[in-house]
């Protein structure tokens, strides 16, 4: 009997339960299947190699398998992201003798400064137009060529090779296209290298073309790992797929799930039909469709029947909310959970709002409502620009009264929010705004806040107001005297302790501060590598300048929301739902009849079709060209994860006022409507 499993089934049928079972079976013997038994379960425990689609799913599937087992077992837990970059560092020497690198140690870029220096370094050929036939806006054309250079990567393909792809594969690309992506690319990848920066692009053609390739390494990479754990394949780029090919081939035990129908990061890098023939390597463990769905077990037949039948009768577990105005909408959905909620017909918890977008207008409307009737909401991954956090630019108004050169960076209306901010007991917007107006000396150089009793009325200010202005000038002017020994990274961290840190902040507050600090410390320490490559000395104010450009831009964001459970409505585009692998008992459908729902739910990197393993005759890469099949997909995929009732609400007009015609307006007339 082969020692590996390949558990399949739709969506919801328990297949990372029945994984974690047999993983607790392996743990329960103390010997994995064809394998020797080692001295001790904990070294068995070590030898297992697990693997989730992402970050969120792999702490849920730690969590839960810590939960049966206990604490005492340490696999090594990952992601595919994240197990390429491991390894390259880990193997970071071997590379350098294979590629022939200069001998740094590697420092890996966040996606925000690749971009940063990727646009740098592009700046040339926009100029000369080169790239023009990536559009005018230049930020998504830095970004659209990173994407295809981490696409490739994850389909195995060598950047010499990419251009035979391109030409092969491409249809709309002028035939100039390829030349240019090509001549960027590389000019990106040496410049990086010789500089010892790493890239998620740069990591996966680093362990592709290099590493997984070398004999002693695969050798290694079988000693090492005895038994191997893979959730969702379905989700995993090409290159994990030859990863756990030579890991089978050597015959070790091996648990894999699989869903024919998943691939919610089609388009994201994930190529299921590469890692589909990975059964022939395996015993097959079929699952059966959960029944307990809104449509029953035979999800599939009937969404199927529901888009191709001519008069189709919907069935009772979905009903209809359709109003004129969106905002009538958003009451008329408020309204159904307030009611529900409060007859106790369901918890908040058990109810979710998703649709193919989530926009502020919509987040906060519902947000208010339902708080208004006690009724908490939160979103989803909810990543917002830094910017636009009122303790960010606080802060960012601060270094730009600290450091010379950054005056032309302020104005008023920002020095009155951070004093609103830092000393929000003492200083009220009105109060704020009088001494911006009067106590605030603008500057190009050296902007300044000048003593308080330089303006005639501080009496209008209370005393402890005051008092919290003053103790702030003067902190500030104390910090000038250190610029030249401390970099910005401890000026915001004395200045979170000394103003933020009393006003005992909330955990969403603290999540954001945590990114801003992240982030300008990996700004300044890729700074200070690059730095060491250059006879120029590292210029502080033009640093800090390009840094508060970065966060203004809004490319950096954070996710303030809790991450553990909590009794709340949930609020979530339909691809953030899927990916997180949640289900309700009710679920809210948003713009039913909008054209979002067009695309079927597939998330797509530019030119993303054409890095699919199998080339634009694969199955996966057919549902490009195939919108029902797209809608098809996505709609089993919702109705598996919803128990009770789904709710499809629709409003004659959208958000910009003009009326929404989408994919699935039809069926909306299959049922008795609520007009409100």
């Amino acid at each position: 009997m082969r020692p590996a499993l390949w558990i399949t089934g739709p969506t919801q049928s328990g297949k990372t339960n029945q994984l974690l079972i047999h993983l607790g079976e392996w743990l329960h013997q103390g010997q994995l299947p064809g394998q020797p038994k080692p001295q001790e379960n904990r070294l068995l425990a070590q030898s297992i190699l697990i693997f989730a689609a992402n970050g969120d799913n792999r702490q849920r599937l730690q969590n839960q398998f810590q939960t049966q087992r206990g604490q005492g077992y340490r696999p090594y837990f990952t992601t595919p992201l994240g197990f390429l970059q491991d390894e390259v560092i880990l193997f970071w020497p071997l590379i350098i003798k294979q590629a022939q690198l200069p001998g740094r140690f590697p420092l890996r870029l966040r996606p925000e400064t690749e971009q940063e220096l990727a646009l740098q370094l592009w700046q040339p050929l926009f100029d000369q137009k080169k790239l023009t036939f990536l559009g005018e806006n230049r930020d998504r054309a830095v970004r659209d060529l990173l994407d295809v250079m981490q696409l490739a990567g994850f389909a195995g393909i060598p950047l010499g090779a990419l251009g035979q792809v391109l030409d092969h594969e491409s249809v709309d690309l002028p035939a100039e296209a390829t030349q240019g992506i090509m001549d960027a690319l590389v000019q990106w990848r040496d410049w990086c290298l010789q500089r010892g920066l790493l890239t998620y692009g740069l990591m996966t053609h680093l362990y592709g073309q290099y590493l997984l390739p070398h004999p002693p390494y695969q050798d290694h990479l079988q000693q090492r790992f005895l038994g191997l754990v893979a959730d969702d394949l379905d989700n995993y780029p090409a290159l994990l797929g030859d990863v756990i090919q030579h890991l089978l081939k050597a015959n070790v035990a091996a648990l894999l799930t699989y869903n024919p129908n998943g691939g919610n990061r089609l388009g994201l890098g994930a190529d299921p039909d590469a890692l589909g023939f990975l059964e022939s390597y395996c015993q097959g463990v079929p699952l059966n469709a959960n029944p307990q769905t809104v449509l029953g077990e035979d999800v599939a037949t009937q969404v199927e029947v529901l888009l191709t039948a001519p008069n189709p009768s919907l069935p009772a577990g979905i009903k209809v909310i359709q109003t004129i105005s969106r905002m009538q909408l958003l009451e008329a959905i408020a309204q159904e959970i307030i009611q529900a909620v409060e007859a106790q017909l369901i918890t908040a918890a058990d109810i979710a709002i998703i649709g193919p977008g989530l926009d502020a207008i919509a987040r906060y409307t519902l947000n208010q409502r339902l708080a208004e009737a006690g009724i908490a909401t939160v979103a989803l991954s909810d990543q917002r620009p830094l910017v636009s956090f009122p303790l960010v630019r606080a802060l960012l108004a601060i270094l730009s009264l600290i450091y010379p050169g950054c005056g032309d960076l302020l104005d008023r209306e920002a020095i009155a929010e951070m004093l609103v901010v830092l000393a929000p007991q003492h200083l009220d917007p009105v109060r704020a705004n009088l001494i911006a107006d009067h106590c605030f000396a603008p500057h190009p150089d050296q902007p300044q806040l000048i003593p308080i009793n330089d303006y005639s009325r501080w009496d209008r200010l209370s005393h402890q107001g005051e008092r919290a202005y003053e103790s702030l000038r003067i902190w500030i002017q104390d910090q000038r005297l250190s610029i030249n020994t401390l970099p910005p990274v401890f000026i915001l961290d004395q200045a979170i302790q000394r103003f933020l840190w009393p006003l005992n902040l909330a955990s969403d507050d603290l999540a954001v501060l945590r990114e801003l600090m992240e982030t300008v410390q990996h700004y300044w320490q890729v700074q200070e590598h690059l730095q060491r490559h250059s006879s120029l000395p590292l210029e502080t104010t033009e640093t800090l300048r390009r840094f508060i450009h970065l966060i203004r831009r809004g490319t950096i964001t954070a996710d303030p929301s809790p991450q553990g459970p909590v009794a709340a409505v949930l609020l979530s585009t339909t691809f953030q739902y899927r990916s997180a692998r949640l289900s309700h008992p009710w679920q809210f459908w948003l713009d039913v009849g909008g054209p979002l729902w067009q695309n079927g739910g597939l998330n797509t990197l530019w030119q993303a079709p054409l890095f699919l393993r199998n080339g634009l005759d694969s199955p996966s890469a057919l549902l490009w060209q195939d919108e029902t099949k797209r809608l098809q997909r996505l709609l089993v995929d919702l109705l598996s994860r919803a128990q009770g009732r789904v709710y499809w609400c629709h409003s004659d007009l959208g958000v910009d006022g003009k009326e929404q015609q989408g994919p699935l307006l039809g069926l909306l007339d299959l049922a008795s409507i609520d007009v409100t």
